[in-house]
C-alpha cells in the first residue's frame, strides 16, 4: 500500500518528449469553400401564390428547419397570403395584432369590391409601421434572417417585409 501511495503521489518525469516546432507560415489557405461556391441568382418575386411559398420552403429546408414557421391565410374574396418567419426571433404579439388580423378582418367592405394590389397591401391592410414591399427572394430572405417576417399575398409580384425583432 505504501508504494501505491509513493507511485501514487510522487512526481516521475515523462519518458519521451516529443519535439516542438512551428513550420513555415504559407500565405494561401490550402482549401477555400468560398472558391468552389457559384451563387445562383435567385429568381424574382412572382404573383404565383404556390410558385412563392414552394421556393421559400426549399430556401428555409421547411419542414425540416422547425425554427420556420409558415403560416396560411384564407383572405377575403377567396385570396390566399401566407407569413414566414423565424420562431423565437420575433415578437408574435406584433405578427398577430399588425399583420395577421388585419388581413383577415379588414377591409370591411364588401368581398366584392376588394382588389389586392401593392399599393392597398402596403397602405390599407399591413397596419405595421414598419412594412416595405421587396422585388427580390434575396432581399426578403435578408429581411426573415434578421428577424423580420415575411409576407406573401397571392396576385401580388412583390412581397412584404415586416420589422418585428422581438424575443419571446
Amino acid at each position: 500500500i505504501a508504494r501505491f501511495i509513493s507511485n501514487l503521489l510522487a512526481y516521475k518525469p515523462p519518458n519521451e518528449t516529443l519535439p516542438f516546432y512551428i513550420g513555415e507560415k504559407e500565405d494561401k489557405i490550402p482549401y477555400d469553400v468560398r472558391e468552389n461556391v457559384k451563387q445562383e441568382k435567385a429568381p424574382d418575386i412572382s404573383s404565383d401564390y404556390d410558385e412563392n411559398k414552394k421556393y421559400l420552403e426549399l430556401r428555409f429546408h421547411y419542414p425540416v428547419n422547425d425554427d420556420v414557421v409558415i403560416k396560411e391565410l384564407a383572405l377575403k374574396n377567396k385570396k390566399r397570403a401566407f407569413i414566414i418567419f423565424y420562431d423565437g426571433m420575433c415578437n408574435g404579439e406584433m405578427i398577430n395584432n399588425g399583420i395577421v388580423k388585419p388581413l383577415l378582418e379588414l377591409p370591411l367592405f364588401k368581398d366584392d369590391d376588394i382588389k389586392y394590389t401593392e399599393e392597398t397591401v402596403l397602405k390599407g391592410l399591413l397596419i405595421h409601421n414598419q412594412v416595405s414591399a421587396q422585388e427580390t427572394f434575396d432581399d426578403l430572405v435578408d429581411a426573415i434572417n434578421f428577424g423580420g417576417c415575411g409576407i406573401c399575398v397571392e396576385g401580388i409580384d412583390k412581397c412584404f417585409a415586416a420589422d418585428v425583432k422581438g424575443w419571446p
